[in-house]
């Protein structure tokens, strides 16, 4: 009775441990697929939204700007990414930094805004080219501009790259919906 158990402990733990190994080689494919088909000319404003937190979390407002300034420019130098409201939004948010100056918080709190004038702009176009469209018309509305600065990447890689920013445009649309219930 005893061998019994043992052989059914180990079958048990053989077939638990192929689960867990089945399980990672899956999600291993679907992250390494997923992460191909982000744009690349984005990645490094990604990585910059990353030390975002630790510089807000540790009052370092000026390395805020300074990161928030870079993300910008790294978006609006790519044709298709120029509408990106979210560094002035975050500069809106983050200008109200306490400093005892207040020929400073004038400026910061002129700087925010305009920064939030600018970003409602933006918003609203970005409404009035996506809110209601459907996936067939997104594609057609960006592919003309998507692709410039990716000609060292194939059909397919390109793309992939396509479909991901379609995938985020109708996430967007959907939180839009989400919130506006």
């Amino acid at each position: 009775m005893n061998i019994l158990k043992n052989k059914s402990a180990r079958a048990l733990i053989i077939i638990m441990c192929a689960l867990v190994l089945f399980g990672i080689l899956i999600a291993s494919r679907y992250y390494k697929n997923y992460n191909s088909s982000i744009d690349p000319r984005i990645s490094t404003a990604r990585t910059m939204y990353e030390k975002y937190n630790k510089y807000a979390q540790s009052n370092r407002f000026d390395s805020v700007f300074i990161l928030m300034d870079k993300i910008e420019k790294n978006y609006s130098s790519l044709e298709h990414y120029k509408n990106r409201a979210a560094s002035y939004l975050t500069m809106a948010l983050y200008s109200n930094a306490i400093i005892n100056q207040p020929i400073i918080q004038d400026s910061l709190i002129k700087m925010a805004e305009n920064s939030v004038n600018k970003s409602i702009s933006i918003y609203q176009s970005w409404l009035n080219n996506f809110e209601n469209k459907s996936t067939d018309e997104i594609e057609k509305s960006i592919k003309k501009d998507f692709f410039i600065g990716l000609d060292d990447y194939d059909e397919n890689t390109k793309n992939k790259f396509l479909k991901n920013r379609i995938k985020e445009i109708e996430t967007a649309q959907l939180k839009l919906k989400e919130d506006f219930r």
